[in-house]
């Protein structure tokens, strides 16, 4: 067993970064069928957030976060910026990667 390889994977396999947030269930309703209609491959997970922490996330009580590959990122970056404004404000975009 010691001559054996371990198995290697894709570099881009399990690489999600965090796209955006939706502090509503209107902004996050309108992300995903935007997604879905460009066809990119995306995770939804809803969080729990803290009581004293809601003033930081405008209120809300749960957070929706789109994650995406690192691969699609720009591309379903610059969907979300082609969104409406009056869903922008509802949403914070992770532009921390390029």
């Amino acid at each position: 067993m010691f001559g054996a390889r371990k198995l290697s994977f894709d570099k881009n396999i399990d690489k999600n970064v965090v796209l955006c947030q939706a502090y509503t269930s209107i902004a996050a309703s309108v992300v995903n069928r935007t997604l879905s209609k460009s066809r990119l491959s995306y995770r939804i997970d809803w969080v729990g957030v803290p009581f004293f922490l809601r003033n930081k996330c405008r209120g809300a009580s749960k957070v929706c976060v789109f994650t995406v590959n690192r691969c699609d990122y720009t591309k379903a970056k610059l969907i979300i910026n082609d969104l409406e404004d009056r869903y922008l404000r509802r949403l914070a975009v992770n532009h921390a990667i390029a």
